[in-house]
């Protein structure tokens, strides 16, 4: 999808691109009704006002915005360490949660440029193209997208993956099923793809049933397993790529009654460790990927970096009791 420009705003309104930039900037001898008309346009065609942003550039607030798809476990501790490490250098931080909707992104994106925050940390995004064109410093949180030239602070997430492969191979498990990739976005894409690399290395292959690719929810991780148990050739073992289908998996595990089989989840959340049986889990570095952020986009925003970084780090295993055999 192409990215709306001004011109496009101005084509769709019936009026000059002074005019669109005039009622962007609200000002007052503009007719109300027009001013109206074209700021409905806008925002029915989720135009980002980059010229905008370059004339407040010069009068931002000491404010970021974060923006996320939704809020599980991880995101919600990962914009708790961006706000406490913004805090500690009194910047104050405002959340925006997309549900995965385009044009509420968009609207978003326009907001933070219309309040002039000093700088935007995206922690996952649906349309990364919105950004290619807005004109602060952006930093990608937990994602990665070179072709936008912004700077990233990512998992190892080909390692999470191998790291959990790896182990239930190790461990004696022969059949893995994956709760993998569906509607979650690269990191768990790539959780994935290096999980059936590892596997495939070890000697082990997946049976096409127990590859299951669904929206890694809660409810849809709980309703697999269930599904799985039941079939002709059950699991012995399964590997979930993040936090809610960890959670799904388990209860599926536990409501059913299935003994023996090994679970291995992504993110070490609380109740992980405070299970039974405890869960082994492939941890993400949540409070440094936030904190690593915070530092990447401070020094944009205050110009000591020249230049966007990208910075990947690196899970752990946790070996747990969901994965030790009697």
């Amino acid at each position: 999808m192409a990215v709306p420009t001004i011109r496009d705003v101005a084509r769709e309104a019936d009026v000059s691109v002074a005019t669109v930039s005039r009622a962007i900037n609200g000002i007052e001898t503009l007719n109300p009704e027009l001013a109206q008309r074209v700021l409905e346009t806008v925002d029915r065609l989720g135009y980002v006002p980059n010229n905008v942003g370059r004339s407040l550039r010069r009068q931002h607030t000491n404010t970021w915005a974060v923006i996320v798809n939704g809020l599980n476990a991880f995101v919600s501790s990962l914009v708790s360490s961006i706000e406490q490490a913004a805090h500690q250098q009194g910047t104050s931080v405002y959340l925006g949660i997309t549900g995965q909707d385009e044009t509420l992104e968009r609207r978003y994106v326009q907001a933070a440029i219309s309040q002039r925050v000093s700088g935007l940390i995206v922690a996952s995004t649906t349309t990364p193209d919105i950004y290619t064109e807005v004109d602060l410093p952006i930093v990608f949180a937990d994602f990665s997208y070179p072709g936008t030239g912004r700077g990233s602070v990512t998992l190892d997430n080909e390692l999470a993956g191998r790291l959990a492969a790896e182990h239930l191979a190790e461990g004696g498990y022969r059949r893995v099923a994956l709760l993998g990739e569906g509607l979650g976005g690269r990191p768990v894409d790539e959780r994935a793809a290096g999980f059936r690399a590892a596997l495939a290395s070890s000697g082990l292959g997946m049976l096409p049933e127990h590859d299951r690719r669904l929206d890694l929810s809660l409810a849809s991780a709980k309703a697999a397993v269930l599904d799985l148990l039941a079939g002709p050739q059950p699991p012995d073992a399964i590997y979930c790529v993040n936090g809610p289908s960890t959670q799904g998996a388990y209860f599926a595990l536990a409501s059913s009654g299935a003994s023996g089989v090994g679970l291995v989840g992504t993110d070490n959340e609380d109740w992980t460790g405070m299970s039974t049986p405890t869960v082994t889990v492939v941890s993400q570095p949540v409070t440094e990927i936030g904190e690593t952020a915070a530092r990447l986009l401070a020094g944009r925003v205050s110009g000591s970096a020249s230049e966007p970084q990208q910075v990947v780090l690196e899970p752990s295993l946790i070996v747990r009791e969901s994965t030790r055999r009697p």
